[in-house]
């Protein structure tokens, strides 16, 4: 994956040195890349014969492993490190969650769009911490566009055994692993953006099995205090990688320390928006009006006929002065966010145009959407700025959020 142009966000950072009593280094370093190396371009076999046959029981019996290792008492949240998939390109980036205790598992980002899209979410998070929104506001993080709804990865985590749904406890019987105790029943769930999680595909299944072995080699050396983890030398932006050699079932598996760049994984969007009505938009008389647009996310999922069930998308324009909405309108991930995102200028558009006029002023929050609009809406003679806060769109979307629940 090639790191697009445009404003640069959050990274997640090098490796932070372990916590304790590091050891003495020996040998040599080897030092960090800027590429990986390359992978076998075909006839890539992920799992032997029997690992195929005994894949349930072989990837609980690994999920309990790292229950029972439990690398939330030893492992920084803040610490990345990714696991390349044999054949591939894609990295899973490995995230270890529950030095609270409310909450223990591996989150598992898929790619770079997934690494960037977490680390947007939290520079998102800590905007709205900045600007001292009520509790009520903040507890609504799920509906917002750059919520963990947005974020392509796998989730493995331990809940209750009423948690699981019916899928997945087939799946744990058919494994043979038994488990028992609060809290000690592995959840695994496969998040796609804008659509509700779902148990993995066995394909993905595979990919997951190869990633927590690794998962296991780093938490082990981890827990052990390995001093070939700690790259305190190496400059900023420097994550350490997991990568396969050969081409299987029986990989070979290495350290590689990548060098990163912050907008690795960032999207960009081809805006398809029709000239004709740009121009009518840029010839509406204006009005002493001021509004605000945002999309978000309708908390309850939608099951259509023969297609997963999704998250709806809402584009909402309210009046500043007076918190009046002026427009709503449902949009389908079809057939992903992606193409949503694309399609919401002309949307902007269109919905200006039945409003009739121009506004004198639209603010926007969202730093994509601003992105998105921006040229389309300043290209008709309309003042847009993108601000912190919208306290009176807060407020519309609390409410309609309250009637979805």
């Amino acid at each position: 994956e090639q790191p697009p142009s445009g404003k640069q966000k959050p990274s997640s950072g090098k490796p932070k040195p372990l916590s304790g009593k590091q050891k003495q280094r020996s040998g040599k370093q080897v030092p960090a890349s800027r590429e990986l190396p390359p992978q076998p371009a075909d006839g890539v076999k992920l799992l032997s014969s029997d690992e195929e046959l005994l894949l349930d029981l072989h990837l609980y019996m690994l999920a309990d492993d790292l229950r029972r290792m439990a690398p939330w008492d030893f492992y920084p949240e803040d610490q990345f490190f990714g696991v390349q998939v044999p054949g591939r390109d894609l990295i899973y980036f490995v995230h270890v969650m529950g030095q609270s205790r409310e909450f223990t598992g591996l989150a598992l980002y898929k790619g770079w769009e997934g690494l960037w899209s977490y680390m947007d979410f939290l520079f998102e998070i800590d905007r709205m911490s900045r600007a001292e929104l009520s509790e009520e506001l903040l507890q609504q993080v799920h509906v917002r566009p750059w919520s963990l709804l947005s974020i392509p990865h796998l989730m493995l985590y331990y809940v209750d055994r009423e948690d699981l749904g019916r899928q997945e406890l087939e799946a744990i019987k058919k494994s043979g692993v038994r488990f028992r105790g609060k809290g000690n029943w592995p959840r695994i769930e496969d998040v796609t953006p804008a659509f509700a999680p779902v148990y993995p595909e066995k394909r993905i299944l595979k990919e997951l099995y190869l990633v927590l072995q690794q998962v296991r080699n780093v938490m082990d050396r981890a827990e052990e205090e390995d001093p070939s983890l700690d790259r305190e030398g190496d400059p900023p932006n420097t994550l350490l990688i997991r990568v396969p050699q050969g081409k299987g079932p029986k990989f070979r598996w290495k350290d590689h320390f990548l060098h990163t760049h912050p907008d690795w994984g960032k999207p960009s969007y081809s805006v398809k928006l029709d000239p004709e009505s740009a121009l009518k938009l840029s010839k509406l008389p204006e009005a002493d009006q001021e509004l605000q647009i945002d999309i978000f996310f309708v908390p309850s999922p939608v099951k259509e006929k023969g297609s997963r069930p999704f998250f709806p998308m809402v584009l909402l324009f309210v009046d500043t002065y007076n918190g009046l909405v002026l427009s709503t309108s449902v949009h389908a991930p079809q057939p992903d966010l992606h193409a949503v995102y694309e399609a919401l200028p002309q949307k902007v558009v269109d919905e200006l145009l039945r409003i009739g006029h121009q506004p004198s002023q639209i603010e926007i929050r969202s730093l994509t959407l601003f992105g998105l609009l921006r040229d389309a809406l300043e290209a008709a003679g309309i003042e847009v700025y993108q601000v912190e806060e919208m306290p009176e769109m807060d407020e519309a979307i609390a409410s309609m959020v309250a009637g979805f629940s």
